[in-house]
């Protein structure tokens, strides 16, 4: 949604953005005078329940009310857009909030679908709990209250048809339009994997974004929340990757955490890879690895300018 923004006042569109607190925003954001960000408070009571599927629903439900009236109160209050785009997820109470809300205020209403908010309240209770299978009539009720969807796939698009029997769902592929967008994309990064069979800093240079086998790669990226997952787990640390072959067969693997973690150290092979990538880009080959190696021997350096003169 950020980069929706961005995208919109970069064309002259006034631009009000409400979302939830938490990291910092971006200052192409932050500094730009045709956006004006509306923060709110994240209700989280529920999260502090370990282990009681009742209470934490009652909670759930109480969170839910919290947040329908901060939203909506923002919502009536912000000039009278033209168009009210929503990102889901989350979905409750922000579909129904904002469907209210637009038709309150006569404007069209448009999801932009990332996932499916009912899948993430599965990962605490299962797929068969009744609160699951509510959220999920609500999500699908409040998607066919829209005027217009978006999402990111082919796929997930007729899912949305077929499942939902959501109507004029428009694949709006995620292809990042900088290096620094690119690096937060997860269909750019994966398809850039399979085409180039790895990722480093020129993967995100500008010719590459436009590389015809990483755009049509993306497109056949779907991302989805993994049932199995531990949903207390710190976030950027479990993953799965299946891949299809066109003969049937199916690739899978496990990515529980990049290398560089705190358990997942990389390896000296692996950093002095990184460092000459970088380094190269702005110093000649053999410089780069004269400073690799005095790096390694840092703590024998008598004087630290030596370092730094190649550098």
């Amino acid at each position: 949604m950020q980069y929706h923004a961005h995208a919109l006042a970069v064309n002259g569109v006034g631009v009000d953005l409400i979302g939830y607190e938490g990291a910092p925003l971006p200052k192409f954001l932050t500094d730009d005078p045709r956006v004006t960000i509306h923060r709110l408070a994240n209700a989280r009571m529920r999260f502090r329940i370990r282990g009681s599927k009742v209470i934490y629903g009652v909670l759930a439900a109480f969170d839910a009310l919290r947040t329908s009236i901060r939203l909506g109160s923002t919502l009536l209050k912000i000039p009278k857009p033209d168009l009210l785009l929503v990102q889901n997820p989350p979905a409750l109470p922000t579909l129904q909030v904002a469907c209210i809300v637009a038709r309150l205020r006569h404007v069209r209403f448009v999801i932009d679908w990332h996932n499916l908010g009912y899948t993430m309240l599965a990962l605490r209770l299962g797929r068969r709990h009744i609160a699951v299978r509510l959220a999920r009539w609500l999500e699908m009720i409040g998607g066919r209250s829209a005027d217009a969807h978006l999402c990111v796939s082919r796929g997930f698009s007729r899912f949305l048809a077929e499942r939902f029997r959501l109507t004029d769902v428009r694949v709006l592929y995620d292809r990042p339009a900088s290096g620094l967008e690119a690096k937060f994309s997860m269909p750019f990064c994966a398809a850039a994997a399979v085409v180039d069979g790895r990722v480093g800093i020129d993967t995100f240079d500008a010719d590459r974004l436009r590389d015809p086998g990483i755009v049509s790669m993306m497109a056949r990226v779907i991302m989805r929340v993994g049932a199995g997952l531990d949903p207390l787990a710190p976030s950027l640390t479990q993953a799965r990757i299946r891949v299809r072959l066109k003969d049937g067969r199916e690739l899978t693997a496990s990515a529980n955490g990049a290398r560089g973690y705190a358990d997942r150290p990389a390896s000296d092979e692996e950093l002095a890879m990184k460092f000459l990538a970088c380094a190269e880009r702005t110093i000649p080959h053999d410089r780069a690895i004269r400073a690799i190696a005095m790096l390694r021997d840092i703590e024998h350096i008598a004087d630290i300018r030596a370092l730094t003169a190649l550098l």
